[in-house]
């Protein structure tokens, strides 16, 4: 697994765009990656993750004002997103019916969206032209990624065994604060209900 720092962007966003998975850094927590719209790409994060194919997988995308390529925003998801995004809120919101993302990042007809505020994560979607994938880089079922020693302990190649497939490369952001994960948001007719509570509290925006 190669070592990426903060500056090499450029390198980072060539290996995503020629079907590479990489760790890099979020913020929330460390996030594992891949062009979304590369099925066999996608496919790798659920053989690196243990994954069960039927948990969908939420993307992070360039911009706000690129997010109706993939989603359907009515005017109550806009206002939600342009007051939130950039930041931790996931707005799980349906599809359109021409998005290029993986069937993997649908479920129930819907994505699960978000502009991060991070710079590197947010670079790496702009410098790709298209959402990457945004699920927390550790092993299905393990505790949520903050160090990079622990990225290292996780895709340690004796660890994993023969054949074992792991990420191309990692983005060394070094190691991040321990907070809590996004705030996960459904839309629905009358407004919204949070799935998941993160370190953000959603507030109804009129």
């Amino acid at each position: 697994m190669r070592r990426l720092t903060v500056d090499d962007i450029e390198e980072a966003v060539a290996l995503l765009k020629s079907g590479g998975v990489i760790v890099y850094p979020t913020e929330t927590s460390y996030g594992l990656g891949c062009d979304a719209t590369n099925l066999a790409a996608v496919e790798r994060i659920y053989a690196i993750k243990g994954r069960p194919e039927s948990k969908a997988l939420s993307v992070i995308l360039p911009s706000l004002a690129e997010a109706t390529k993939y989603v359907i925003l009515r005017t109550y998801s806009s206002r939600l997103a342009a007051h939130y995004w950039p930041g931790p809120f996931t707005l799980i919101a349906e599809r359109q019916p021409t998005s290029p993302l993986s069937p993997h990042c649908a479920n129930r007809n819907r994505h699960a969206v978000r502009v991060s505020s991070h710079p590197v994560a947010t670079a790496l979607a702009v410098g790709l032209g298209v959402p990457i994938v945004a699920t927390s880089a550790n092993i299905s079922g393990a505790n949520d990624i903050y160090k990079i020693a622990d990225v290292l302990a996780t895709y340690d190649p004796a660890q994993l065994g023969k054949g074992g497939d792991m990420p191309d490369a990692y983005i060394d952001g070094g190691d991040l604060p321990v907070v809590p994960p996004s705030t996960i948001v459904e839309l629905g007719q009358e407004g919204f209900k949070v799935l998941r509570q993160g370190g953000l509290v959603i507030r109804p925006v009129w």
